[in-house]
């Protein structure tokens, strides 16, 4: 397990950040930056990557939460190659191994997409400095404007509200 951490920090860190957009650049990210883990009677898929942009793509209010690194965790069955309920425990050890003592500034958040509610997919969140090496504990909550620039732009004033779009 250590082994493959370690090979996947430096996969993170030698990879373009992903953004969320759901471009080809994003999707060839996670393609590089997936594993899966299969010598427990639980396999473990795993997506760790250097996350950036989203306050500046105006996902998020609050700046401090621009940068971060993400794990994503999600269990198969396998015996049978189903998907496993999550299993906290062994993404409690996993969390260790990615974050050691930064495990305390995780930023846990279970499946939101329909994806990863199939999957059962949690996401663990560590937010760092521009660098990518120095974690912080962002101030207030993701959505307050406290700390927000003048001026800044939220994702639907930039880009319209879902139900204007052409492609709902």
């Amino acid at each position: 397990m250590q082994r493959l951490v370690r090979l996947m920090r430096r996969l993170a860190f030698a990879t373009p950040v992903y953004t969320g957009y759901g471009t080809p650049s994003d999707r060839a990210i996670i393609n590089r930056c997936s594993a899966r883990f299969a010598d427990l009677p639980t396999s473990t898929r795993l997506v760790f990557t250097r996350d950036g942009g989203m306050h500046s793509s105006g996902w998020w209010k609050n700046p401090d939460y621009e940068h971060c690194l993400h794990l994503s965790l999600s269990f198969v069955d396998t015996e049978s190659g189903e998907n496993a309920p999550h299993d906290h425990a062994l993404a409690r050890h996993w969390c260790g191994l990615f974050y050691g003592d930064l495990v305390r500034l995780i930023w846990a958040e279970p499946p939101f997409s329909e994806h990863g509610r199939t999957r059962g997919v949690w996401h663990y969140r560590v937010f760092t400095a521009e660098d990518y090496r120095t974690a912080i504990l962002p101030r207030g909550e993701v959505y307050t404007r406290e700390f927000t620039e003048r001026g800044w732009k939220s994702w639907s004033d930039l880009h319209g509200r879902p139900q204007e779009s052409a492609h709902t």
